[in-house]
């Protein structure tokens, strides 16, 4: 029997080719495959488009149950909310100008702010000057101005901006990265700790179903 009770879930309104919108509609391959999920769960789920910046807001003030788009667990998001197990993985890269020689000529890095990028940026990267924008719309169009050199991203997005973007020549730094203490094992569905039914379907949805396969 189908559940009564309408779930709120909240993405990424720009986060292509993951969660976004065209058109006033919802699209993605992250939003396709939890539409799966709530319908292999049976769960009566209403996706609901929310800038990066304020996905975890939305959450706190409990205007919605649970909230996805590439996001991992870490230790001290634990602490406050729950998450699903992890449905996709995607490596983190760095793409950096043609018209530098390397990466480590790079004096300047673009990252999404409060993002595990920005908190692992400050981290490792302390000669570069950060500046931090409030989706990935803005990071692809801030990437364009000279006075930034390269972006720390997931390895999806970096190849779709290297495709999108012929004229910037941008190349793709060698080494990526592996860091589960900042970018966790994988991306998981954020969930409110009083949702418990919520988070144990959508877990059941995404056993039927499998990983997301790119």
């Amino acid at each position: 029997m189908k559940r009564v009770a309408k779930y709120f879930i909240g993405y990424d309104s720009e986060n292509k080719p993951f969660t976004f919108v065209r058109g006033g509609v919802g699209c993605g391959l992250e939003l396709d495959y939890l539409r799966a999920v709530c319908e292999v769960a049976e769960l009566d789920c209403q996706f609901v488009p929310i800038k990066w910046s304020e996905l975890f807001r939305a959450l706190d003030a409990g205007e919605v149950h649970a909230i996805f788009s590439s996001i991992s667990r870490t230790y001290k998001r634990s602490l406050s909310y729950n998450f699903t197990a992890p449905y996709f993985d995607s490596p983190e890269a760095i793409i950096y100008k043609g018209r530098l020689n390397s990466f480590s000529a790079a004096r300047s890095m673009g990252v999404l702010s409060g993002s595990n990028h920005h908190a692992y940026a400050q981290s490792e990267f302390h000669t570069l000057k950060l500046f931090e924008f409030s989706d990935l719309n803005a990071l692809a169009e801030g990437f364009q101005d000279e006075s930034i050199d390269s972006l720390l991203v997931g390895v999806d997005v970096a190849n779709l901006l290297i495709n999108n973007f012929p004229a910037l020549e941008l190349k793709l730094h060698d080494e990526l990265i592996v860091a589960p203490g900042y970018f966790g094992e994988g991306s998981c569905v954020v969930v409110n700790k009083l949702e418990g039914a919520l988070l144990e379907s959508l877990n059941f949805g995404m056993s039927k179903l499998g990983c997301l396969r790119l």
